[in-house]
């Protein structure tokens, strides 16, 4: 769901203005109110700014349903051999007349799932009003492992450049308004305090991206559901449980606690117990759920 939890800040702005990288879409547009409310892209139908999403420089995208038990829609990124290595996507435009990041809100994290197989940057970049290349740019790369990945992009560490005063070195500036944003899977180029994975050769790598959250906002918390769907199974499914442990607790039976973190949004586990009641306690990352369960 398209989540806004924060109050708003407004400001205005006025802006003409190309998005992050050279051949990416320009826009133009009047003095605007730019909302600087907390905000989650999760792509569902709800979800009219994720909705915008576009590629650009040779990649390709769609909104699709979620792979390998990640829940609901994702936007599916390709990174065509046939396109430009910096090519990414469009996430955040000024015409949506919304604020991406503010002051003392610099970080944004988004679940990323690689189809490389190996490790790859995963660039995350801001842009506010001037026009490219034009005004306040910042970008942040960090390395995603093939599979899910939760990503954290913190701004306030990010390489920043003002074409507009010819500052090539630039910090995150608390006091800018950056209105525009974008991803570049496999691209690193423009975070030169970047160090891990190298950008690898084109070979039409497809990523998919959810949960994107700034400003604040948080994704939506895990939740586990207990049912008893079978003869003698006790089920437990997990879901939003990307980069979660989870411990399942059948008082009388069994204690199960996962060996690592999960990699799939949405994640069944079922247990063999015999016919019976039991008090069975789930706990996903931060969250508990108790439950007494018939199994026949």
């Amino acid at each position: 769901m398209f989540s806004k939890t924060l109050a708003k800040k407004t400001l205005a702005v006025s802006a003409s203005l190309a998005l992050a990288f050279g051949g990416a879409l320009a826009l133009s547009g009047s003095a605007q109110a730019v909302d600087a409310t907390g905000t989650v892209l999760t792509f569902e139908a709800d979800d009219t700014l994720g909705a915008a999403a576009a590629a650009f420089e040779g990649g390709a995208s769609a909104i699709v349903d979620g792979s390998g038990g990640h829940a609901g829609k994702v936007l599916q990124f390709t990174k065509l051999a046939s396109g430009q290595q910096w090519s990414g996507a469009n996430l955040v435009l000024v015409d949506n007349n919304l604020r991406v990041t503010t002051g003392d809100l610099p970080v944004v994290t988004m679940d990323v799932w690689s189809g490389a197989s190996v490790a790859t940057p995963v660039m995350f970049k801001l842009q506010s009003a001037g026009g490219w290349p034009g005004s306040h740019t910042c970008a942040k790369a960090v390395e995603a492992q093939p599979g899910w990945n939760s990503l954290t992009f913190d701004m306030s560490t990010a390489k920043c450049t003002d074409t507009d005063n010819g500052w090539a070195n630039e910090s995150y500036q608390t006091g800018v308004s950056y209105i525009v944003a974008a991803v570049f899977p496999d691209f690193s180029d423009d975070d030169s305090t970047y160090t891990g994975a190298p950008n690898q050769a084109k070979a039409d790598q497809v990523y998919l991206i959810d949960n994107i959250s700034f400003n604040g906002a948080v994704a939506a918390a895990p939740t586990a559901k207990i049912s008893g769907p079978s003869k003698k199974v006790l089920r437990v499914v997990l879901d939003h449980a990307a980069g979660q442990h989870a411990t399942v607790k059948i008082k009388g039976v069994r204690t199960w606690t996962s060996s690592g973190t999960f990699t799939d949004g949405v994640k069944t586990l079922n247990f063999s117990v015999p016919s019976g009641t039991y008090k069975v306690t789930v706990t996903v990352g931060s969250t508990t759920v108790t439950k007494t369960q018939v199994v026949k």
